[in-house]
């Protein structure tokens, strides 16, 4: 019996076993490395999926022009990185690990800022940060979180100030 089948039971809490080996881990959970977990297969994966769909396949044109149409230029950005966090998700079969979603989302959000930029939009240091703090709070929503702690925690971000942050990390 496990701790967490003794965990189960009614009575007296499971006593720690201590056996001076490392528990077995899931390998998508095994995401702690260096690389921030970018190296996780399910998120190469999904990472060579949305690359080829927006390159090879054409779809940066019609994503361009999705952020040219939007209101303003950090608010499509957040949408269209939004877009292609989905079209990743429902294509690899969710397998996106959850510990990295938000970080799958926040580098295709990259990716959508390099495409935009390349069409010529004006996507700086500042607009990156506002689309940041945009896209963050949407996903939680779209996750069904709870995004009042989010919201207040990214008003209290004025994106200038993480901009010239970024600005001089070189990023």
């Amino acid at each position: 019996m496990n701790l967490f089948d003794k965990a189960k039971q009614p009575g007296e809490p499971p006593e720690e076993q201590v056996t001076g080996t490392m528990p077995e881990s899931d390998p998508a959970e095994q995401a702690t490395d260096e690389t921030g977990g970018t190296d996780n297969p399910a998120y190469m994966k999904a990472k060579e999926l949305v690359l080829s769909k927006l390159y090879e396949e054409g779809l940066s044109e019609g994503l361009l022009k999705a952020i040219k149409s939007s209101p303003d230029l950090a608010s499509g950005l957040a949408e269209q990185a939004q877009v292609v966090l989905s079209v990743a998700d429902d294509n690899t079969g969710g397998s996106i690990p959850d510990e990295l979603y938000m970080m799958f989302g926040i580098e295709m959000l990259g990716e959508v800022a390099e495409i935009a930029k390349a069409g010529g939009l004006p996507v700086n240091s500042t607009v990156i940060a506002a689309a940041s703090q945009k896209f963050i709070t949407n996903v939680v929503d779209d996750l069904g979180g709870d995004t009042t702690q989010v919201k207040a925690a990214m008003a209290q971000m004025d994106p200038a100030q993480v901009g010239k942050a970024i600005d001089s990390t070189g990023a």
